[in-house]
This record gives C-alpha cells, structure tokens and sequence, in this order.
C-alpha cells in the first residue's frame, strides 16, 4: 500500500513539472543609460510616453525599465472619491491613450 501512494507522489510530481508559464514577451536590451540612476529610469519612462501625437510610443524600450512583478498605481478621482488602479506595465500599455490625463 506504501508503494501506491509512493507511486501517485511521483505521478503528481511528473504531471505538475510539465506545466508550462505562459511566454513572456520579449525584451530588447536595455541602454545602461537608461538605467543608471533613479533619475535616469524617470527620464527614460517620460521619453517613451511623451511624443507628437499620431507618433508610436516607445514600447519595447519601456520593456527594459522594469523588473520582473512591477506594477502601476494610477489614482484619480471619481464623483469626489480617490480611486486607485493597480495595473502591470504591459497592463498599463495596452490601456495606453494619447492625450488622457495629460492635463
């Protein structure tokens, strides 16, 4: 009887370890000028976001600025009552609208 759940043990084990996380998307390398300094990374992320309209924004470059788990907190205000969004960067990405919030 020992040996069955022995058996069922490695089975589970077997079975979970060929699950597979989704592919990330990837990322180009990152200009250590980018990421030098605190100061350097706010830069980097207004460069890629700030441009003329109708001009793509710099998507792949924004890729190199975070790590792995970030996360974006947007807060407004809506019928007089903070609201935060918690966002991941590709998240934030996707939403992305040129001009909104810009004000």
């Amino acid at each position: 009887m020992h040996t069955h759940y022995m058996f069922l043990l490695a089975a589970l084990l077997l079975v979970s370890g060929c699950a597979t996380a989704p592919k990330p998307v990837p990322v180009a390398a990152t200009d250590p000028a980018d990421v030098r300094t605190v100061s350097d990374i706010v830069r980097a992320s207004y460069e890629v976001v700030n441009g003329p309209a109708g001009v793509p924004r710099q998507w792949d470059r924004d890729r190199t600025l975070y790590m792995p788990g970030a996360t974006y907190v947007s807060v407004s205000e809506e019928e007089g009552k903070m609201k935060q969004t918690i966002m991941t960067p590709e998240e934030y990405r996707r939403n992305f609208k040129v001009g909104v919030g810009c004000d």
